[in-house]
């Protein structure tokens, strides 16, 4: 009886690990959101649901209209990568930065096809 209790005890004093990246649409965060296509949410929520060290989408969603830039966002979320979905017209960019010092860690273009096929695509080709 005392062992499970130990048990139960430990399971819930476990603490998740933290996440090491947040995926954002662009659109949350340019200034100017005309030019973008709202499939960067879909490709952004596929992404972060893909690995298991992004921050969970359901904590991003409250920076969907907040206008806070990704430094910030970051540093609420205590992430120190972000990456950028971005689509204009057929095109998808995906940008990884270094949240603290905004450098450039790795980026890669696509053609839009479905979001499920750029969302694997990025899985696949973005570094660990």
């Amino acid at each position: 009886m005392r062992r499970l209790a130990f048990l139960a005890l430990m399971a819930g004093c476990a603490k998740a690990p933290k996440p090491a990246l947040a995926v954002l649409p662009a659109s949350w965060t340019f200034i100017d959101r005309r030019s973008l296509n709202p499939v960067d949410v879909e490709i952004a929520r596929r992404v972060s649901a893909g690995r298991k060290d992004c921050a969970a989408w359901e904590s991003l969603l409250v920076y969907q209209s907040s206008a806070k830039t990704v430094k910030t966002i970051a540093a609420e979320l205590h992430v120190p990568r972000v990456m950028a979905i971005a689509v204009h017209n057929t095109s998808v960019s995906a940008f990884l930065v270094n949240a603290e010092t905004a450098l450039q860690l790795w980026a890669a273009n696509y053609e839009l096809t479905t979001a499920d096929e750029v969302a694997a695509r990025i899985l696949r080709e973005m570094p660990a």
